[in-house]
């Protein structure tokens, strides 16, 4: 005999836990299919472009880096992102759909951002301490 849990459990020969975790699974995957707005303003683009050129990396990947980076700095600091010197207080006004990577999306995810839209800021705020860190070289001055 069997309980009227086990039977609805059961839907047509597949188990309801595994329709819950498909489920759960294509949202992962339209969250992360999803375009995420960034914007950049021409300074912040004309940085996107040297460092995609140094580092031979695409845009997408480029940004992607740039919010786990920002993660990792925050981190590191013990602070949140938006406490970070770099986090942008404006947006610029270029307009560009970003697709985030699985990584990103569950470093965001275990980092407490609920709202996804929050990782365009986190984009901007990579960019800016990456640049300066790695792109922003002086040259030396004769005496």
């Amino acid at each position: 005999m069997t309980s009227k849990i086990q039977n609805t459990k059961q839907v047509s020969g597949i188990s309801l836990d595994y329709l819950v975790s498909s489920g759960l699974d294509k949202r992962e995957s339209q969250i992360k299919d999803l375009p995420l707005k960034v914007y950049l303003s021409d300074s912040q683009e004309k940085k996107v472009e040297e460092y995609c050129k140094v580092f031979g990396v695409s845009v997408r990947t480029m940004l992607n880096s740039c919010i786990n980076y920002i993660i990792f700095l925050a981190d590191k600091k013990g602070i949140e992102v938006k406490d970070l010197q770099y986090y942008p207080k404006r947006l610029g006004t270029n307009c560009h759909d970003l697709i985030l990577n699985t990584e990103t999306v569950t470093k965001l995810r275990n980092s407490g951002v609920n709202e996804l839209e929050e990782a365009g800021k986190y984009a901007i705020a990579g960019i800016k301490v990456l640049y300066e860190k790695n792109l922003d070289v002086r040259s030396k001055t004769s005496k």
